[in-house]
């Protein structure tokens, strides 16, 4: 018998004389166990699930446009730039509005010091009524003394309410031209990214013209089409639905959805929209998707983990824990269950062991080491029998 080290150097020989022989991993050429863990196929009670396709789209897409005309000074974002809400997209020149603000606020100030002047003349007319009304008493003054003094203050009165008024209007005319200015520059209504730009700079925009298209970041929404007779399955009660991103290989659930009760015509389909959590930004709209949407009663199926579902050229298959060796297993997925899938195979059932962890690099047969899931500390040696 060999030595160790005489045993490895032959083994590398090996290898080196047989190019082909490179994908199979060290440890398993060596003869060495590979280190994997292991979780029980299930047979658990599951609702049937219906694959559904659809699309991802923006919860909010918009072409943020201008309020004002004006000569564009500044663009602040390009195509693909990622704002938050309140960010500058572009600024337009302002100083003609600067010059008709510093107007208004002069027409102001005037105003208010007409209000000033007007004010002191009532308050002398309402004394000068209150001494002819005093000697009116005494007989001292005439009855169109008196009648003159009233109208006068009655006048002076009026006076001050117009000036007051005016003074409203000049006001107006003020904050209006802030607002104004403030329209000036354009900002973000929400967060997103900027997918076009509609003006360059040294451009002349129109009110209402396109500054900048934008798509919200943050949150995306899943239109799922959902064949019309399981209309009832999914309205009656709160479902949560599982979506692959196809282009991503991203699945997530959410039971955060709406149903537009509309079944078109020509596909007799009605439409679920899902809204997802995209804060990594993996997501864009216009992708498509691929849904399961729980639609018909409970029934008992063989499970497993998603982490033991490998794919080849064949399909899909697993690795099951085998007289101490790793044995693939040919499976049919059907629909995902939170962290597991359901699947239909006859090589498997309730209770083997599939490798979870570390079968990437097993191949068929190959030795393996392998501890259950969550209990590291119990290590169980699945070895072909010497």
């Amino acid at each position: 018998m060999m030595s160790v080290r005489r045993r490895r150097v032959a083994a590398w020989m090996v290898c080196a004389a047989a190019p082909g022989l490179a994908a199979v991993p060290a440890l398993a050429r060596m003869g060495d166990p590979a280190a994997v863990t292991v979780d029980a196929v299930r047979l658990e009670s599951v609702q049937q699930h219906r694959r559904v396709t659809g699309e991802l789209r923006a919860v909010r897409s918009s072409r943020v446009a201008t309020r004002e005309a004006g000569l564009v000074i500044e663009m602040s974002v390009r195509e693909g730039t990622r704002v938050r809400a309140g960010d500058v997209l572009a600024r337009l020149d302002d100083s003609l509005l600067q010059l008709e603000l510093k107007r208004a606020e002069a027409n102001a100030a005037a105003a208010a010091a007409i209000v000033d002047e007007r004010d002191a003349t009532l308050s002398w007319r309402e004394r000068e009524l209150e001494l002819y009304t005093q000697s009116a008493r005494r007989g001292a003054a005439n009855v169109k003394e008196v009648l003159d003094a009233e109208s006068t203050t009655t006048i002076a009165r009026a006076r001050v309410l117009q000036a007051r008024r005016l003074v409203g209007v000049a006001e107006a005319r003020v904050e209006l031209l802030r607002k104004r200015l403030s329209d000036m520059v354009v900002r973000a209504p929400f967060d997103g990214i900027v997918l076009a730009r509609g003006a360059e700079l040294g451009e002349w925009v129109g009110e209402g013209d396109d500054l900048a298209q934008l798509v919200s970041i943050g949150e995306i929404e899943a239109w799922l089409d959902i064949p019309q007779r399981y209309f009832g399955a999914v309205t009656e009660r709160r479902i949560e639905v599982m979506i692959s991103i196809d282009a991503t290989r991203v699945t997530a659930g959410s039971e955060n959805m709406r149903v537009i009760p509309r079944v078109d015509r020509r596909s007799r389909s009605f439409v679920v929209v899902v809204t997802l959590d995209d804060h990594d930004g993996a997501l864009t709209p216009g992708m498509s998707l691929t849904a399961w949407v729980p639609t018909g009663g409970r029934t008992d199926r063989l499970t497993v983990s998603k982490d033991a579902v490998l794919r080849n050229d064949a399909g899909a298959f697993v690795y099951v824990a085998r007289g101490g060796k790793a044995v693939p297993a040919t499976v049919q997925v059907r629909f995902p269950v939170a962290d597991r899938v359901v699947i239909e195979s006859s090589g498997l059932h309730a209770g083997d062991l599939v490798v979870v962890e570390g079968n990437e690099r097993l191949f068929p047969g190959a030795l393996i080491l392998a501890h259950r899931r969550g209990d590291v500390d119990s290590i169980e040696t699945i070895r072909e029998p010497r």
